[in-house]
């Protein structure tokens, strides 16, 4: 026997809005009438809303009857795209000394919800176009639709935990008839969990290794669902005193597979490297002690009293670009020498790499690639 709950009532208004029908008049507290906008005359549905009522099965079921006979859709159909809309589990767990009595600090918790809310819209725009930094823009109404049945549920004891049922469907806000053949295709809640677990491993290997990474491994970590906004949210849960492991879990509907879930944990002591990993998303970091060695570019001697500077290249993220570099008087003379007869430069320090510049910020070495000392050479009279 076919038997419904909240989450069904949720389901068929929104089957009903995307078919054409509008919300009329509430009836009373425990039910409202919904009225068809096609423009011909058929009979108001009466819509339970409270599942207390003795009787919400009945009226339930009748409201179902109706629509199917108006849209000319089969009421088992209509019955099993309804309860099709199942939860999926997301969860996110902070461990320290601090919560492990189930509280945390309010404020803390405030920025721990916030975050999670952060965490969940990067995932989305990432499900709908990867890209390093999301600066703007509005969500796509799949996610609106699917955001706005999701649900926040009670913590555990042990660690603090924010729990979110996400439906396991959004189908329900296509227009009938559907095509069956769309089944082929990835749910997009299966999609959003895909793009959470591929996102948090592509961190993971990151983690370790991401000053290695060149533009076309960035590119790959980017298509897995990692974000800038995405490395914020996360870095953002661990608390305001950085004290916090942060472990996100996933249990599918029906996972003959992964009967436990999944989870992924990220400890407070990796969290400085998610931070360089969304700093380089955004484009803006620090690499430390690097080399650059390559012929003189461009070079200015300052008349108002700033600092002369060259510029030489290196490649930087698979790409190459010109780095700039304030120098002293002698290192700038080292520079016109180096150029006037086809030497390089070769400059060790720190490269501070914003998204449409490079400058080397803290200069180590200075010197001629033939040359062993900076002062090795004649200075023009």
């Amino acid at each position: 026997m076919d038997s419904f709950e909240l989450a069904s009532v949720d389901a068929f208004k929104a089957l009903l809005k995307n078919n054409g029908w509008y919300k009329k008049s509430g009836f009373n507290e425990y039910a409202e009438i919904w009225a068809s906008n096609s423009g011909v005359e058929v009979p108001n549905i009466m819509l339970p809303t409270d599942v207390t009522l003795s009787d919400f099965q009945r009226i339930f079921k009748n409201a179902l009857r109706e629509f199917s006979e108006v849209e000319g859709v089969q009421y088992d159909y209509l019955v099993e795209r309804i309860n099709r809309t199942q939860f999926e589990k997301v969860s996110f767990r902070v461990v320290g000394d601090s919560v492990s009595d189930g509280s945390i600090k309010l404020l803390d918790g405030i920025t721990l919800n916030e975050k999670v809310r952060e965490f969940l819209t990067a995932i989305a725009r990432s499900v709908d176009k990867p890209k390093r930094y999301f600066t703007g823009g509005s969500l796509s109404s799949r996610y609106e639709s699917f955001i706005e049945n999701a649900k926040l549920e009670q913590t555990e004891i042990g660690s603090y935990i924010v729990n979110i049922s996400l439906p396991k469907s959004v189908d329900v806000n296509e227009s009938l008839p559907l095509d069956t053949s769309s089944n082929q295709l990835p749910k997009y809640s299966e999609k959003f969990l895909s793009t959470i677990e591929s996102s948090l491993k592509s961190i993971l290997g990151a983690i370790t290794r991401h000053d290695e990474y060149d533009s076309s491994d960035w590119d790959a970590v980017v298509r897995d669902g990692v974000s800038a906004n995405l490395c914020d949210a996360l870095y953002g849960m661990t608390g305001r005193n950085r004290e916090l492991d942060v472990e996100v879990s996933i249990k599918r509907v029906a996972d003959p597979i992964e009967k436990d879930g999944i989870s992924i944990k990220i400890k407070k002591d990796q969290f400085v490297a998610v931070k360089e990993i969304a700093e380089r998303l955004k484009g803006s970091y620090v690499l430390k002690g690097e080399v650059v060695e390559s012929e003189v570019e461009a070079l200015d001697h300052k008349t108002d009293g700033d600092m002369p500077y060259i510029k030489l290249t290196k490649k930087i993220g698979g790409e190459k670009r010109p780095v700039k570099i304030n120098v002293t008087e002698e290192q700038y003379w080292l520079a016109v020498d180096a150029l006037a007869n086809r030497r390089t430069i070769i400059c060790q320090g720190d490269i501070e790499v914003r998204p449409k510049s490079a400058e080397v910020i803290q200069i180590v070495s200075f010197k001629q690639s033939n040359i062993q000392s900076e002062l090795n050479f004649t200075k023009p009279k």
